[in-house]
């Protein structure tokens, strides 16, 4: 009787060893996944951290060129300025502001429709502090009283107008560019703020052409160039600070003083 108690006794302290094995082991797996589970917590709070601060950062023309033209917006771009085109374009989609069927990877040309639309969404997006020096108007409903069409020209060595009439022909290399993804480009100072004060250079020639061969002779003729110059003078001062961040601004300006310079005949 005691050899089998004594094997009982035995028995019962090797499976109460067992078990508290088993609940050892149970315990570890719980805290193995509970630590688990809160480091990629963490990393999902932190990486959803960056996304909101990015996002924080970013101004509102990076913030246009991000996204894509809504179908409001498309109506109304194709009613007051219809696009054409001398060669065929690919069909139209929009994601993340490309076109996939354009921009399947960083060699690919941009849609030179979305080019346009997105020019004309900060143009529509600029509201200055003072009016502009050639117009009651603001610069986006002043294009569209003047401008009755966009033609993307693959041939063209320049963009110009008016041939149609009040049609500005824009070059397609220059909408093509990858650019024309940011507001002015770090690395190149270009970008699609040259693209906007472009287009407007071209819709002034509605009103007056160069006086001076390919310049103007002065600002007070207030012509294609005096327009460009006072519009980059206004998108570098006369914006919200958020539409833009500092070194945008200092190219805008820098590119504008190199226009009054540069673009004048009796300029000294």
């Amino acid at each position: 009787m005691n050899q089998i108690n004594k094997k009982m006794k035995i028995t019962v302290l090797v499976i109460s060893c067992i078990i508290f094995i088993i609940i050892g082991l149970i315990i570890s797996l719980i805290y193995n996944q509970n630590s688990q589970k809160t480091k990629i917590s963490l990393q999902t709070l932190n990486t959803t951290k960056t996304v909101i601060q990015n996002q924080q950062n970013q101004t509102v023309f990076d913030t246009i060129l991000s996204t894509c033209p809504t179908q409001s917006e498309i109506k109304e771009f194709n009613n007051y300025f219809p696009i054409t085109s001398d060669i065929p374009l690919k069909d139209y989609k929009c994601s993340n502001g490309l076109n996939p069927n354009y921009s399947e990877n960083d060699s690919d040309n941009l849609d030179p429709r979305l080019t346009i639309y997105n020019s004309l969404r900060i143009m529509k997006a600029m509201h200055f502090r003072e009016k502009l020096p050639w117009t009651e108007k603001n610069t986006y409903d002043w294009f569209k009283e003047k401008i009755k069409g966009i033609n993307i020209n693959s041939k063209t060595n320049i963009s110009f107008c008016c041939n149609p009439k009040q049609i500005i022909n824009l070059k397609l290399d220059v909408l093509q560019n990858k650019d024309k993804k940011e507001w002015v480009k770090r690395q190149t100072g270009t970008g699609m703020m040259h693209l906007l004060l472009l287009e407007i250079h071209e819709a002034r020639h509605i009103d007056i052409l160069h006086t001076c061969g390919y310049k103007d002779h002065n600002l007070n003729e207030m012509g294609a160039w005096a327009v460009q110059y006072y519009l980059g003078q206004y998108i570098a001062t006369e914006l919200p600070n958020n539409c833009q961040n500092q070194y945008e601004r200092d190219i805008t300006l820098s590119s504008s003083e190199e226009i009054k310079k540069t673009r004048f005949c009796d300029y000294n």
